[in-house]
């Protein structure tokens, strides 16, 4: 994808967009799963509480990942000059230097030794896909992933196109990013931990409480004010509205890929692959959106109230299991101590 960008057509861009895709599928299906026999080995090894393991692992992954905005951002800002067009080249090669150290890393990887590991069987992981998907848990951590990825597309699309651009001006949407980037990345380990320490449903209702916050304050200058009020009072309510952003995302996906990981341990490239199925219905419909020529307003409802759908679906989640959202892992906790 990053070399179609050198010399763009339409046919390269399209070809290389669906190679992009397929492919992120699967590495995204294959983190997950990874992540969950790590954590699962190293509970196993330490003798330590398997969903606190999960929720460390995915805290310190996203963490990390956040980084990689700050670093496109600081790169981006640094190389690229719009008066001079070889600075795009420029910016091609290093991204894609940085692929592929990011690929030779990746095949450095060791291979999780565990014991129940079942051999991988095409037509048996789709199944295993799709038989998931009817799993009543799935179902009711739909609706917040599908969330997640609409949340995403609005914030790299309609955030910086028609909130940072409008009000700060173009060049300072990269700086806005890093601001969230950084906010996210030092989050998603804290709340791993606090999720552990406090309760998962305490960190839901803090990643509730800081994207209502964000939407309802935006919302309000579009309905009684003008997007221009906000730079009238200080060029940092933007900044501050990206970090309280950043701040739920950690949340979000740190939640999600703990939940994910905690309920199907034993079917975990099947989870996430729902787990980006999911997510990429929500990017879908932002692009649909755009297509559409749906104003800002309608989005930020559309998030308003897909968020609000969520919530409920995981106060249904919490009244049907046993001992609620708070005891997750404990049966797989105990199936390790009769193991051990």
């Amino acid at each position: 994808f990053i070399s179609s960008t050198l010399k763009p057509t339409w046919n390269s861009l399209i070809l290389s967009s669906l190679l992009l895709g397929f492919g992120s599928s699967l590495l995204w299906a294959a983190e997950g799963s990874y992540l969950t026999k790590l954590a699962t080995q190293y509970a196993r090894a330490n003798n330590k509480p398997i969903k606190s393991c999960m929720g460390y692992f995915n805290g310190i992954f996203f963490g990390i990942f956040n980084l990689s905005i700050i670093v496109g951002n600081i790169v981006e800002s640094s190389v690229y000059d719009s008066k001079d067009p070889r600075s795009i080249y420029q910016l091609c090669f290093i991204y894609l230097g940085l692929a592929t150290i990011g690929n030779l890393l990746f095949l450095m990887l060791d291979q999780p030794d565990l014991e129940d590991s079942q051999p991988f069987v095409l037509t048996t992981k789709i199944l295993q896909t799709f038989h998931v998907m009817k799993d009543r848990r799935m179902l009711f951590i739909i609706p917040i992933i599908f969330y997640t990825g609409f949340d995403q597309g609005f914030l790299f699309g309609d955030f910086t196109k028609e909130i940072i651009a409008p009000v700060l001006g173009a060049e300072s949407i990269g700086f806005v990013l890093c601001v969230y980037a950084a906010v996210s990345a030092c989050s998603s380990p804290i709340m791993g931990q606090a999720a552990d320490r406090y309760g998962k449903k305490f960190v839901i209702i803090l990643g509730f409480g800081a994207h209502y916050a964000v939407f309802l304050i935006l919302l309000g200058f579009l309905n009684w004010n003008s997007l221009q009020d906000l730079k009238s009072y200080s060029r940092f309510y933007i900044y501050a509205l990206a970090g309280i952003y950043g701040f739920g995302d950690a949340i979000w996906m740190t939640l999600i890929n703990t939940l994910i990981s905690v309920f199907f341990t034993d079917k975990s490239e099947a989870a996430f692959s729902n787990l980006k199925i999911w997510q990429s219905c929500g990017f879908f419909f932002v692009f649909w959106f755009g297509a559409l020529d749906m104003s800002l307003n309608a989005k930020i409802l559309f998030n308003v109230v897909t968020l609000l759908v969520s919530s409920l679906f995981l106060y249904a989640l919490d009244r049907n299991i046993p001992g609620g959202i708070d005891s997750l892992g404990d049966d797989v906790e105990r199936d390790i101590e009769k193991a051990n």
